[in-house]
């Protein structure tokens, strides 16, 4: 099926919600090798939370800086200087205040330390939940060896709470993303099966309605991404992004005067600049 330039352009944008990363093997190797000493030596110079040197074989210096926050400063000289369960108390304060802030990679980080101190179901969900989501930030989209970090972290520590509650619908959820944005074909479907077996247990999870939308615009059906947005839009109208999805899937069907007023709605409501940018940009190709 050929495109036209505005279902090409509509796509686009939408599949970079979805954050699928390409993974190179040699090139993460040689990011890892190259990172080791410094990692080492930071480690020993109480600047890295013990579980990166651990089990990751990253360390905070590659990430970007938290720039200049008083608050996370604080938080953050807070737990350099604890130790035991006080030491845990301010890193769940401080991976709090990360993930507000958008900081999911950080957040993520300090949560393993957190895990590997005291380990429990709910530490080991959080941590795995985080670092799924961290992939989605664009830096770490961009970082092959950051990408298999947060994507490996996540689906072994959602694969073992999986295991534990099979029928938690926030892992399997969590889970089938990691295994969906590994960049390993041989994952896709097995997220993609992961994804559906939360509607299996939950016929009205919105969350994995969507995603399983966005795998059907990335695959090319069309009809049923429309499907899965109608029914996301019918638990939850104000689902903007779900908006979206459905202008781009009758975008690709040739219904374009259908696709109009949803992504007139996503310019005006979406609280989502980056939702209203694609919104915008694809009205622009209509017209």
């Amino acid at each position: 099926m050929t495109q036209s330039p505005s279902s090409t352009s509509a796509s686009a944008g939408t599949f970079a919600r979805l954050g699928v990363v390409a993974l190179g093997a040699i090139v993460c190797g040689l990011l890892f090798f190259a990172d080791k000493t410094s990692l080492e030596n930071k480690v020993e110079a109480g600047l890295i939370p013990t579980a990166a040197k651990a089990s990751t074989g990253i360390s905070l210096d590659q990430l970007p800086p938290l720039g200049t926050d008083a608050e996370l400063e604080a938080l953050q000289r807070e737990v350099s200087e604890s130790e035991g369960e006080e030491r845990i108390k301010f890193i769940d304060s401080f991976t709090t205040v990360l993930e507000k802030r958008g900081r999911l990679d950080y957040a993520a980080v300090y949560a393993a330390e957190a895990l590997s101190i005291s380990p429990d179901s709910d530490r080991k969900i959080n941590t795995g939940l985080l670092s799924q989501r961290a992939t989605s930030l664009p830096f770490i989209k961009n970082d092959t060896a950051l990408s298999a970090y947060f994507n490996s972290t996540a689906i072994r520590l959602l694969e073992e709470a999986k295991d534990e509650m099979p029928n938690r619908e926030d892992v399997l959820l969590g889970l089938g993303l990691a295994y969906v944005n590994s960049g390993k074909p041989e994952n896709s479907m097995k997220g993609i099966l992961t994804i559906r077996s939360v509607l299996d247990i939950n016929p009205n999870n919105i969350d994995a309605a969507y995603q399983l939308g966005m795998f059907s615009i990335q695959t090319g059906q069309f009809e049923k991404a429309v499907e899965r947005f109608e029914s996301v839009l019918t638990l939850d109208p104000s689902r903007q992004d779900a908006n979206l999805g459905l202008a781009s899937a009758l975008i690709n069907l040739g219904q374009t005067a259908r696709a109009i007023p949803l992504l007139e709605e996503v310019v005006q409501k979406s609280k989502d600049n980056e939702l209203r940018l694609q919104a915008g940009a694809m009205l622009e190709n209509i017209h």
